[in-house]
């Protein structure tokens, strides 16, 4: 494997946000954890899991204060095998 080219992360991370409750008109506090492979150099991390999550988990939210937290990461194959 090349070394910045050929490789991607397997990536656990958990994520804590406050969303809009639209019935009670208040905002409330959620967390919620996930995992999954990301092409990235290692020191891009978390700027890709962060961009992962407003895109994917939280794109019909109103959401504030997100906060993301990386729990474990190891380099695997680009592909599944």
């Amino acid at each position: 494997m090349k070394l910045g080219r050929d490789y991607s992360w397997w990536v656990e991370y958990v994520f804590e946000y406050e969303y809009f409750d639209t019935y009670d008109r208040i905002w409330c506090s959620a967390f919620d954890f996930d995992a999954g492979r990301f092409n990235r150099r290692k020191k891009d991390l978390k700027k890709a899991v962060t961009e992962h999550i407003k895109e994917h988990e939280l794109s019909c939210e109103k959401y504030r204060n997100l906060r993301v937290r990386i729990k474990d990461r190891y380099m695997t194959t680009p592909t599944e095998v």
